[in-house]
């Protein structure tokens, strides 16, 4: 038993755990006019014989909000805990395909993903001499199947033959293979079983199985996801980030990402889409640039899950309890931090003076020879006691220097600017993943995609805590020097601390509301976010957090900004 997922045309196989093949018809040159998808996941089924499963559902909600943002006109999602017309029978999985189907030409993309358990079992057919022989077919199992009894399935050989290729569009559908038990491994590790089978497929089909023959494909409660399941999300939300998806890049993507996550899985194709063009995001443009040349990627609306689980090491408590928030309105958010030479055009205009120049306190800059931060007059965004550039990103702003910023930027092109919150902060982050860092759990990938206390600055003070890899920078670096996350942010794990707009209240998640939260509604304290240049990797996770007042300024603490259109 396993867990399959059929999926026209988008996400080639996107099986938890378990899979089977995919097909997908030959696309036309031009763009598909609509796209619709039926998806369907079951974790727990009504008889007895099928082991539960943890995350098949999960990845029918996600895909469902990956679809939206790629502009998918409709989409159905049935799950295992759905009632009426929606709770995933036979019979309903049939008719809403059916239905959607009804409004369906062919030039248009049709999605199906079915995730769950599914059979390879043997029926009989009538033959073209009209004798009966046995063959084999492969079955999704609904959430009502009965084990070993196809009557009560849904033949995947009936989908892809009867169904999508005689009245479906362009098609991706995942095949079925024989399924083996699902057994818990160590640490809750659950284990599907496959051997792919390649199935004469009807004409314009493609399939990608989540692994070859003979191996086992993974579901893994660190990343609430199917290892194959969590792969295909992960490149979809990574091509989405370019404007458009194609079939043949998210194939390649998602083959060498399994490898990495599971090495002895290997998701293998069956026929070859090249020229298929899976989705482009609508609406509004994904990235726009301002007067000032700072860029701005659209971050569209969504859920995920803030702060961190019980199960990381490094968690504080006041990232606890992890919690499920939704972005409900689409916003942009700085492509980088905000830099020197574009905070410079903010004085030269307006003779705007920041408070570590006000005060007689000054900002915090890096003394070399006490090799500590400290504080004085002589430290200013203009000398924070380093090297820096017109590139590099503005230091030693307090949270109101930063909204001074954001409001002379706003009445200059007479739109809304304003601080990111920390929820939107660590969606943005997270693009989609679900680990300690957007590259994953290994700190030492950060040398990769930030700037943080590393082997290069080791070698020079042998008492940080650093990781051993190097990222190349001591102190700050120039923004974007190093690989984005999957939608199209840089720097957001170390360089500098970002100031955010909410209060800080250390227990505020315990209380807090799933839609748009935005802290406390007065405290003594800021939100920052991200960690910096010099600091433990513990710091920079995607949900680490730290309170400082509004007037705090460092050599490690910068901001980057929002625009609400």
């Amino acid at each position: 038993m396993n867990r399959l997922v059929v999926i026209p045309l988008l996400c080639a196989v996107i099986l938890g755990p378990a899979i089977a093949p995919v097909p997908a018809q030959e696309p036309a040159a031009r763009s598909p006019t609509r796209r619709v998808a039926l998806l369907v996941g079951i974790n727990e089924y009504r008889k007895r014989g099928f082991i539960d499963l943890k995350w098949a559902e999960n990845d029918v909600a996600e895909m469902d909000q990956e679809l939206r943002r790629l502009g998918f006109d409709k989409v159905v999602v049935m799950k295992g805990s759905s009632e009426g017309e929606l709770r995933p029978t036979k019979e309903n999985i049939e008719a809403q395909l059916k239905g959607l189907l009804a409004d369906v030409g062919k030039d248009d993309i049709v999605l199906v993903m079915l995730s769950g358990h599914g059979q390879e079992l043997k029926v009989k057919v009538r033959g073209p001499d009209g004798r009966e022989v046995e063959r084999d077919d492969g079955f999704y199992c609904p959430v009502n199947a009965v084990m070993n009894e196809p009557d009560t399935m849904v033949s995947l050989s009936f989908l892809t033959d009867d169904l999508l290729a005689k009245w479906g569009g362009k098609n991706l559908v995942l095949l079925d293979a024989c399924r083996d038990g699902v057994v818990d491994l160590d640490k809750g590790v659950r284990a599907r079983g496959v051997q792919g089978r390649v199935v004469s497929l009807p004409e314009g089909t493609a399939i990608l199985f989540s692994c070859a023959s003979g191996q086992t494909s993974l579901e893994r409660d660190e990343l609430r996801h199917g290892v194959f399941a969590y792969s295909v999300l992960e490149m979809l939300r990574a091509e989405a980030a370019s404007g458009v998806i194609t079939w043949t890049a998210l194939v390649d993507r998602v083959q060498n990402r399994v490898a990495e996550l599971n090495p002895r899985q290997e998701p293998i194709q069956a026929g070859v889409m090249p020229r298929l063009v899976l989705g482009r995001p609508r609406g509004s443009p994904s990235l726009i640039t301002n007067s000032l040349g700072m860029k701005f990627t659209l971050i569209k609306a969504g859920e995920f899950l803030m702060g961190s689980p019980d199960t990381d090491k490094d968690a504080f408590d006041n990232e606890k309890p992890q919690h499920r928030v939704r972005i409900t309105r689409p916003f942009y958010l700085g492509v980088h931090e905000v830099t020197r030479g574009q905070f410079r055009r903010f004085v030269d205009d307006s003779g705007y003076q920041t408070e570590a120049e006000k005060d007689g306190k000054g900002g915090y800059g890096w003394n070399e020879e006490a090799k500590k931060d400290e504080q004085h007059p002589r430290y200013t965004w203009l000398n924070p006691g380093f090297d820096q550039t017109d590139e590099h990103p503005m230091v030693n702003v307090s949270w109101n220097d930063a909204m001074a910023f954001a409001e002379w930027l706003g009445k200059k092109e007479g739109k809304t600017y304003r601080l990111p919150t920390e929820a939107e902060w660590e969606y943005a982050c997270r693009a989609g993943t679900t680990t300690r860092y957007f590259c994953g759990d290994d700190a030492e990938a950060l040398a990769e995609v930030g700037n943080v206390a590393d082997g290069t600055a080791k070698a020079k003070y042998p008492g940080w805590t650093a990781i051993v890899a190097k990222d190349g920078f001591i102190h700050t670096a120039p923004v974007g020097q190093y690989r984005p996350n999957a939608w199209g942010l840089h720097d957001m794990h170390g360089n500098v601390w970002e100031w955010c707009w909410d209060w800080y209240g250390a227990d505020f998640y315990k209380g807090s509301r799933v839609d748009d939260p935005a802290g406390p509604l007065e405290a003594a304290d800021r939100v920052i976010r991200g960690g910096g240049w010099g600091l433990d990797p513990r710091y920079c996770r995607s949900a680490g957090r730290l309170r400082v007042t509004a007037g705090d300024r460092s050599s490690g603490l910068g901001f980057r900004l929002a625009l609400v259109q």
